[in-house]
């Protein structure tokens, strides 16, 4: 199919999807979907095409690179030439041959996995688990034990079966994965994968922030793109969109599962920031320039309003709540 998209082709968008692309590949399809509204909404219209092939894939059975090349090799045979060769180049042609090629994809794709599920005969199930206002403890059919933090959702095939024991995950959640050697423990989260063959860790993957592993025990691999982090006990990694960086793990970052915080010269603003991601709570300052005072305290599964009046006194810091939202005054620190 290899269709020109001002100079970004649909085999390279496949492959960027697959995280099989360079760094300057990737650069140019990101400076490509930032170009115009057209170009992000075209790119839109891939991932759902392409997240679609891969959970039918995975059904089936099947590598979702190489689901994706049958598509576009039978694409190629097609016999009109509308939905054979899209030109994204003319303007006034763009959305209806945009919308020609995505319903061709799609009337493929659904044609290409309908044979897979009917020479497999079987179907996989999915099973989600939600968090809104509440935490929560589950185990896996794997023997995987997973503490999900509010707002967090964790999707896995019913009986966790195949090559790969696969789950993807929105939020943060606590794995204490069951070991399996020849079963890797896969979590897909945003546009990277963390494997594992059993080990205890913490991911944070919050709507809109960088994304952050932080390894309590064994090992943990975090793929992005092109880049790969082995981290060990004590290690964490923070993902943004073009880098990885490796970090000290922090342990009162689980503190939503321990109610267990130990701040050792830690500023207000990050422990406020600990306090309301482990209580769910609406901390604020009353100062930007009381973010900076630093706090040496331990804390030990005490109320929030316990925990506030301890970190309030210990600073000479005024708690005032305001329905649900509290503030910490003061004149500042030393």
């Amino acid at each position: 199919m290899s269709t020109p998209i001002n100079d970004v082709t649909d085999a390279l968008l496949a492959r960027y999807l697959a995280h099989e692309v360079s760094k300057a590949e990737a650069d140019q399809i990101e400076k490509w979907i930032q170009e115009r509204p057209e170009n992000q909404k075209i790119w839109e219209d891939y991932q759902l095409i392409w997240r679609a092939s891969s959970n039918q894939a995975y059904k089936s059975k099947y590598d979702a690179d190489m689901a994706w090349g049958k598509v576009c090799q039978k694409m190629q045979a097609a016999p009109h030439a509308e939905t054979k060769a899209v030109h994204f180049t003319k303007a006034k042609n763009r959305n209806y041959k945009l919308i020609a090629f995505l319903a061709s994809a799609a009337a493929m794709l659904l044609i290409t996995f309908g044979l897979y599920f009917n020479e497999e005969e079987t179907t996989v199930e999915w099973v989600s688990i939600v968090t809104k206002n509440e935490t929560k403890e589950t185990f896996l059919p794997d023997g995987t034990k997973v503490f999900l933090n509010f707002n967090s959702k964790l999707s896995y095939p019913l009986n966790l079966e195949g090559e790969n024991r696969l789950v993807t995950m929105e939020g943060e959640a606590f794995f204490d994965v069951k070991p399996d050697s020849l079963h890797p423990f896969i979590i897909t989260v945003h546009d990277s994968k963390i494997r594992v063959l059993g080990t205890s860790f913490n991911v944070m993957a919050q709507k809109g922030n960088a994304l952050r592993v932080d390894v309590e025990t064994g090992k943990v691999r975090v793929e992005h793109n092109q880049q790969k982090m082995e981290l060990v006990k004590g290690q964490g990694a923070i993902v943004e969109k073009d880098s990885m960086v490796n970090v000290q793990a922090n342990s009162n970052i689980i503190g939503y599962k321990t109610q267990i915080y130990e701040f050792k010269a830690t500023s207000l603003g990050e422990v406020v920031s600990l306090i309301n991601n482990g209580y769910h709570a609406d901390i604020r300052l009353e100062q930007s320039k009381l973010a900076s005072c630093r706090l040496t305290l331990m804390l030990e599964k005490e109320s929030l309003d316990t925990a506030l009046a301890v970190i309030s006194e210990t600073l000479n810091l005024k708690l005032r709540k305001e329905g649900s939202t509290y503030w910490l005054e003061g004149a500042g620190c030393q």
